[in-house]
C-alpha cells in the first residue's frame, strides 16, 4: 500500500468515527471548553471546529510532499485538535451521564444594582426601582422583644447624637436601645442644627408625625429617590422658616448606619421593631 494512501486512511479512520457519532457531536455543540488545549487555538472550543481542524491538518500531512517541517507542524496541530475534541466530548458525556441539565449551564448574568445616596426630604408619592432592603439581626443591645409593648402608650424615643444611640423608654424606664447614624454635617453630635440643607440632625423635643410609612420593598424619598429601608418615621422638625423638613427615623437600602442628610438611621431590623411600638404623637427627644 502506498505510504500516502496509508497516511490518509490512518487519518480518515478516527475522523470518520467522530463524524459518524453526529448525535453526540450535535448535542455537545453548545458545550464550550474553558481551557486552552496544547498546540490548539484558544478561540477554538466547539466540536465542529475541532473536526474541521482534524481534516485540515490531516490533509496538510498527506499533502506535505515529503516536507518534514510541514509534516511535523501538521501532526502537532492535528494532535492538538484530536485532544481538544476527545476532551470536549468526554467532558460532555460525563456531565450528560450525571444530569443532562448540567450540559446546559452557562456563566450567570449578574444584575448590577446601584444604591443611591440618602435624600432626607421625604416625598410619599415617590417610588424608585431598587432591590428590596436587606433585614439582618437587631443590633446588640437591641430593639428586639418589643412586641409585648405593642399598642401600649407611654413610650418615648431619646436620641443621643454624641453617643450615636437611640434609647427607648416605657413609662420612664429604659426598655431597649440601638446604635444610629446621624447627619454628616455634625459627625461629633455637638451641633444644634435646624437650618434647611445643613445636613445636621436637629436638636430639640419633637413628636412622630402622621408621616409613618412601611414597606418590605423599601420606602423611597422623593420621586425615584433613595431607598430608606423598610420603615420611615417622620419627626416634627421644622426649618428656620417653620417649614416641615422631612426629617425622620429610617433604615437604608444596604442595611448600614452611614451618615444622612439630617435624618436618624437605624439598621433595618431595628427600625422594624421600633415601628411596632410607636405611633403618631410618640415623643422624640434629640440631644447632643
Amino acid at each position: 500500500m502506498p505510504k500516502k494512501l496509508k497516511n490518509f486512511l490512518v487519518f480518515l479512520l478516527p475522523a470518520g468515527l467522530f463524524v459518524i457519532h453526529k448525535s453526540a457531536v450535535a448535542l455537545a455543540q453548545g458545550y464550550q471548553l474553558q481551557i486552552p488545549i496544547p498546540k490548539g487555538q484558544s478561540s477554538v472550543s466547539g466540536p465542529s471546529q475541532y473536526i474541521q481542524m482534524i481534516f485540515k491538518y490531516g490533509l496538510s500531512i498527506v499533502g506535505s510532499g515529503g516536507n518534514e517541517t510541514r509534516k511535523k507542524s501538521g501532526k502537532e496541530w492535528m494532535w492538538g485538535a484530536v485532544m481538544g475534541l476527545v476532551l470536549l466530548l468526554c467532558s460532555w458525556l460525563i456531565l450528560y451521564t450525571i444530569n443532562p441539565q448540567l450540559t446546559k449551564l452557562s456563566e450567570p448574568a449578574l444584575q448590577r444594582v446601584t444604591i443611591a445616596g440618602t435624600v432626607d426630604n421625604y416625598d410619599p408619592v415617590g417610588a424608585g426601582e431598587y432591590k428590596v432592603p436587606p433585614v439582618g439581626k437587631t443590633s446588640p443591645p437591641s430593639l428586639d422583644n418589643l412586641s409585648q409593648y405593642q399598642g401600649q402608650p407611654g413610650t418615648t424615643i431619646v436620641i443621643d447624637k454624641s453617643d450615636k444611640m437611640l434609647y427607648l423608654y416605657k413609662d420612664g424606664q429604659l426598655i431597649s436601645q440601638a446604635p444610629v447614624g446621624i447627619g454628616t454635617g455634625d459627625k461629633t453630635g455637638a451641633l444644634t442644627g435646624g437650618v434647611s440643607g445643613d445636613k445636621i440632625t436637629p436638636v430639640g423635643d419633637f413628636v412622630l408625625t402622621k408621616d409613618i410609612r412601611s414597606s418590605p420593598n423599601g420606602v423611597f424619598s422623593g420621586e425615584a429617590g433613595s431607598n430608606m429601608g423598610p420603615v420611615f418615621l417622620g419627626i416634627s422638625a421644622n426649618d428656620q422658616n417653620g417649614n416641615y423638613r422631612g426629617i425622620g427615623i429610617h433604615g437604608s437600602g444596604d442595611d448600614s448606619l452611614r451618615g444622612t442628610n439630617g435624618c436618624i438611621r437605624l439598621r433595618n431590623a431595628d427600625v422594624i421593631e421600633l415601628n411596632k411600638v410607636v405611633h403618631a404623637g410618640t415623643p422624640v427627644k434629640i440631644r447632643n
